[in-house]
């Protein structure tokens, strides 16, 4: 894996949680938080996928926060400019671009 690939770090935790790899998993949390962090004082998308991270966070003005970041960086993207593996939503209303997490694409709106 690329270190410099951030994105992909979520992902690994959630491979790391299904192979019960729990040293690896938390071993992977302190620099998803920090990089967290570190995107959301630039005003940028954080690495850690809104659903993942409210499982792991009760906070609710820090799940905004990170949910926020998330729903700006789509909302920023023209439907148009998303590219392939799109999803139609019920009654022909847009498209949403592929996701990790495609049972989800329904719901986003």
């Amino acid at each position: 894996m690329n270190p410099n690939f951030t994105d992909v770090y979520d992902n690994l935790a959630h491979q790391y949680q299904h192979a019960c790899d729990w040293q690896a998993y938390n071993a992977l949390l302190p620099k998803i938080e920090a990089l967290n962090k570190d995107r959301l004082s630039k005003g940028l998308r954080v690495v850690e996928n809104p659903f993942s991270h409210v499982s792991r966070y009760a906070d609710p003005a820090y799940n905004f926060e990170i949910i926020k970041s998330w729903a700006d960086a789509e909302s920023a993207i023209s439907p148009l400019e998303r590219g392939r593996g799109v999803y139609l939503l019920r009654g022909g209303r847009g498209v949403l671009k592929s996701a990790i997490y495609p049972m989800t694409s329904a719901i986003i709106r």
